[in-house]
């Protein structure tokens, strides 16, 4: 039982002066100014009111409100996901 624990705490230590020590890398930033912009405008928005038509479709078929909230749920994730990426990735720790 406790093998599995200590393992995961040497890995933890071992990669963790990589992680410290890690600069900013720039390889994916095309790719995500490109993404981002699409996922909060037109093409966001239209797969989100697709999951809505979708989620009532489905709730209809099944006679069951939580595919709404579901659907719902997907969509608002869709669109916000971007600036919770962006947040949790660009964080500093205050010294």
């Amino acid at each position: 039982m406790k093998k599995p624990f200590f393992s995961i705490l040497i890995l933890i230590f071992v990669f963790s002066a990589n992680a410290a020590t890690s600069t900013r890398a720039l390889d994916f930033d095309p790719i995500w100014s490109y993404i981002m912009p699409l996922m909060q405008g037109s093409l966001g928005k239209t797969i989100s009111i697709s999951f809505g038509i979708i989620g009532l479709m489905a709730a209809v078929c099944r006679l069951n409100i939580l595919a709404i909230a579901l659907i719902f749920a997907v969509a608002m994730g869709l669109y916000v996901s971007p600036i919770i990426i962006e947040n949790v990735f660009s964080a500093t720790l205050p010294r």
